[in-house]
């Protein structure tokens, strides 16, 4: 790896390290709901029927200060990276450099404006940039949401989260997950915000004799704009993958001397933007 994508590496491995806590502390919140869920059986139709009775706990607050951290630390891993490849292009980053990123970048009112945001780079590294803006949707939907929930985090408040009843369940031994995509038509799966009283689940009584586990996650709250309801686990998850595959690409695309890794990056590009002379950079010669 090039020296100076050790720092943007660095930032992105930490982001990782803090995701992983956030998983086990949003496990250990849905276990701790589990007591609140009582089993019984419908006297019409025998079916095991699972329902809430008392309102979920209050999630602790260090899952909200953990996702502030995960989330700052992800979007300074990119900023890091573009600081990285302004250097390595020869020039000095600014106090206005970071990696853009836009809602909407190709519509009038919100252009394609991050040119000072990128002054230094060199022009394959923007036009990539723009790509990866434009060509993939879903990435760039990730992307602005770790924008907007970082500057909510660290201009405005701690991100509210909810407890929510996810709908899923799964059954002990090892081959649950067939069993269960051969039954789950067969159950009612009450998915979304709960009170005590909601019938989580009834399961028939052809299936009763299997064991199944509600599972309890959390959601961005009130305070999250056009976020909220979102799941947490899913969208920091889907911040990560994007995030990493941009640190990836400009890796392999710049500094990695296994020239068909780097032919193959350069095919997935090509329709989006066209390589100049002296445009690639072979770190690690």
């Amino acid at each position: 790896m090039h020296p100076l994508l050790k720092s943007a590496r660095r930032k992105l491995e930490w982001a990782n390290q803090g995701r992983k806590s956030l998983i086990e502390q949003i496990d250990s919140y849905g276990n701790s709901q589990l007591k609140f869920v009582e089993k019984e059986i419908d006297p019409n139709t025998d079916a095991d029927v699972y329902r809430l009775t008392k309102p979920l706990l209050e999630p602790p607050s260090k899952i909200q200060s953990t996702i502030g951290d995960v989330l700052f630390n992800y979007r300074a891993s990119l900023d890091h990276l573009m600081s990285a490849l302004i250097r390595i292009s020869g020039n000095d980053p600014s106090p206005q450099t970071q990696f853009p990123i836009y809602e909407n970048p190709t519509s009038q009112d919100n252009p394609w404006r991050g040119e000072s945001k990128l002054k230094g780079a060199k022009n394959v590294i923007k036009e990539i940039i723009e790509a990866q803006h434009m060509a993939y949707p879903l990435a760039r939907e990730f992307l602005w949401e770790l924008h907007r929930l970082n500057n909510i985090d660290k201009h405005i408040d701690s991100l509210s989260i909810a407890g929510y009843y996810a709908g899923t369940f799964h059954k002990s031994g090892k081959e649950d997950l067939l069993v269960w995509r051969m039954i789950q038509d067969d159950l009612m799966l009450n998915v979304g915000p709960i009170e005590p009283g909601t019938v989580l689940a009834q399961i028939p009584r052809e299936h009763a004799h299997r064991t199944f586990v509600p599972s309890f996650e959390l959601a961005f709250g009130d305070n999250c704009e056009k976020f909220k309801g979102d799941d947490v686990r899913g969208t920091i998850g889907g911040i990560s993958d994007v995030v990493t595959d941009i640190h990836d690409q400009f890796e392999a695309l710049f500094f990695d001397n296994d020239r068909s890794r780097l032919g193959r990056l350069y095919l997935a590009f090509k329709d989006s933007f066209p390589l100049e002379s002296g445009d690639i950079i072979d770190g690690g010669r």
